[in-house]
């Protein structure tokens, strides 16, 4: 496989994440009698009191299920940047 098509792949699974943690997103406002996300995606203020509150309702889940609320963040940054670091470099393969 070539490194341009590393990097295509690579960009196209980042890109799949971050549209199943919208779906996400808008299911909990939905759950929360929410306006849709996409009523506001120009609001960076709301979408980010939508995200902290998110955040806030899986911190009481996790406290509910005796889960690390912060291991867990702690472990999604490592694996957030291992995407990042495996999209990267495969882009710097292509441009090679």
């Amino acid at each position: 496989m070539t490194a341009n098509k590393q990097h295509e792949q690579a960009v196209a699974l980042n890109a799949d994440r971050a549209r199943d943690a919208e779906r996400a997103l808008v299911t909990y406002a939905g759950l929360k009698e929410m306006r849709k996300l996409e009523e506001l995606e120009d609001s960076r203020q709301e979408n980010s009191e939508w995200l902290v509150d998110l955040l806030s309702d899986l911190r009481h889940w996790a406290r509910d299920k005796g889960l690390d609320f912060d291991d867990a963040v702690r472990l999604s940054e490592s694996h957030f940047q291992c995407e990042v670091d495996e999209e990267n470099m495969a882009e710097e393969g292509g441009a090679a």
